[in-house]
């Protein structure tokens, strides 16, 4: 039997997985700064996305990426809770108006992730430091 992990179709099948699991499940760590880059990466996307599909039928289409947009954040944000040791359950914070939000992006975005393995597994730096730091590998 042939391993596809070396096969370009196996290698592109693994990070079409990767991404499925980084953006759609709360599984597993992120380190702060792929936490920004993954961010990113999603509201790029769902821009590009909103003004293809801006005015495009008779209903509204954009409320579909915005859904995806959504949900991939809530699962970004979630593992970066993972990484601080915390549950994810630290996002209702979203729903006390400014303060909240205030308190989850300094948590999410400026604060150090915890070193070694949690209760979420391990630590997504020295997770990096073996795969080669493929960034469409979430533990």
């Amino acid at each position: 039997m042939e391993n596809t992990s070396n096969t370009a179709a196996g290698r592109a099948g693994t990070s079409a997985n990767g991404l499925f699991r980084l953006f759609f499940t709360n599984r597993g760590r992120l380190s702060r700064g792929k936490f920004w880059l993954w961010t990113l990466v999603a509201w790029a996307a769902f821009w590009m996305v909103f003004f293809l599909l801006d005015g495009v039928g008779p209903i509204d289409l954009t409320r579909i990426p915005a859904a995806i947009l959504l949900w991939a954040l809530l699962c970004l944000c979630s593992k970066r809770y993972h990484d601080l040791d915390r549950s994810s359950v630290w996002l209702l914070l979203l729903l006390i108006p400014l303060f909240g939000l205030a308190v989850v992006v300094w948590e999410l975005g400026f604060r150090r992730g915890s070193v070694g393995e949690n209760a979420f597994g391990g630590d997504p730096r020295d997770l990096d430091r073996y795969r080669g730091g493929d960034y469409a590998t979430v533990a």
